[in-house]
């Protein structure tokens, strides 16, 4: 099944042995969103990944407001999600390293791959 939203991002549904795997594909190719579903309707993994540019001002705004939406649609509970995006965000493209938040039983790790220069938020269950 595909499904597009406004030519944002456009979702395929497929089924494994024990999981749904939805995932959403930007037209350019750069921004990748992957729900990971257990047939009980449990949140096994899920990862939004977005390729940054020379204008890192834009982009910035960008993947802020996605990475908010994003954990806000996952955790509507979650306190303080654009504050947290936001210090991850910079975190993980100063540094290097990836940073970690923890909301129920699931970990929440932001980090960057300076070769690709693609930041990686994925929520993984503990």
């Amino acid at each position: 099944m595909h499904r597009t939203l406004d030519g944002i991002l456009e979702f395929s549904v497929s089924y494994g042995n024990k999981v749904i795997v939805i995932r959403g594909d930007s037209p350019d190719g750069r921004t990748i969103l992957e729900l990971i579903e257990k047939k009980n309707g449990m949140l096994a993994k899920a990862s939004l990944q977005l390729a940054l540019s020379n204008a890192e001002d834009l982009e910035a705004i960008k993947l802020g407001c996605w990475a908010v939406i994003y954990l806000t649609a996952l955790f509507p509970t979650l306190a303080n999600i654009r504050e947290w995006v936001e210090e991850a965000i910079s975190w993980a493209t100063e540094t290097g390293d990836p940073m970690t938040k923890h909301c129920d039983d699931y970990q929440i790790v932001c980090g960057h791959d300076p070769d690709a220069n693609v930041l990686d938020l994925r929520v993984i269950k503990s």
